[in-house]
């Protein structure tokens, strides 16, 4: 029987502030065939070279926020085209973006990535629209095109107070849609599930936010995506088995 991971399943990670000779690490440990790459902002010239080797691979690639802060924006997009045949973008301001992608055959997924830094005063005066507001005209236009899985990462939601995040979930799909919270104590809303809970609560996909600052071992980010990627290939031969 094929164990291989259904193509409906996947790890999102967010690449970001690792070394780029950490990427290969990554890509080597899981055989290049899954994860799937949430590549930061901090995209460089050999970033891209080694982007354009896991795109040769059949990776997926995908930037939140891509064409703000890249500084080779023009190749960037030309290198995402393909596997963005919609190009839907959802931006308020500089700060939120969420996007549409199509994996190859997986189910189109939205990917909802929200920086909110500071007060609520601070995002009105950036965004003309409070922290809670940003987020929900987000989801509310993600509904009104169809997308109704969003994913969004808790690293990137936890410096937003707790009310405003237990609101917006229960808006999005708290409850009917696990997440996998990788930083325990940031958003103490939201209960915190190993992959293997994730996955058996009906999760098609992990997003890990950032290793570099959730990691179990601080020398040692990589692992933690490793681990979890390793969890996936044991969960699935479990179930096909």
């Amino acid at each position: 029987m094929d164990h291989a991971m259904p193509l409906s399943k996947g790890i999102i990670i967010n690449l970001d502030r690792l070394p780029v000779d950490e990427w290969g690490r990554i890509f080597d440990a899981t055989g290049g065939s899954r994860p799937i790459f949430k590549i930061g902002t901090t995209i460089q010239k050999k970033s891209i070279e080694i982007l354009s080797e896991i795109r040769n691979h059949g990776e997926m690639m995908i930037d939140t926020r891509l064409g703000e802060y890249l500084p080779d924006v023009d190749e960037c997009i030309e290198m995402y085209k393909p596997y963005d045949p919609w190009a839907i973008t959802f931006q308020c301001g500089n700060d939120f973006v969420m996007r549409q992608a199509h994996f190859h055959r997986i189910t189109t997924t939205a990917v909802a990535s929200v920086r909110v830094v500071g007060t609520d005063e601070e995002c009105r005066r950036r965004n003309g629209a409070t922290c809670n507001e940003v987020i929900l005209q987000l989801v509310r236009e993600a509904y009104r095109q169809g997308l109704t899985r969003i994913l969004c990462s808790m690293r990137e939601l936890s410096v937003i107070r707790t009310d405003t995040i237990s609101e917006a979930l229960e808006f999005i799909v708290y409850g009917n849609y696990p997440l996998w919270n990788m930083d325990p104590g940031a958003a103490d809303a939201l209960p915190v599930a190993t992959p293997a809970d994730a996955l058996r609560m009906g999760a098609d996909f992990i997003i890990i936010g950032s290793p570099v600052t959730v990691a179990r071992s601080v020398t040692d980010p990589v692992g933690l995506v490793i681990e979890a990627y390793q969890e996936f290939q044991k969960f699935f031969v479990e179930e096909t088995s």
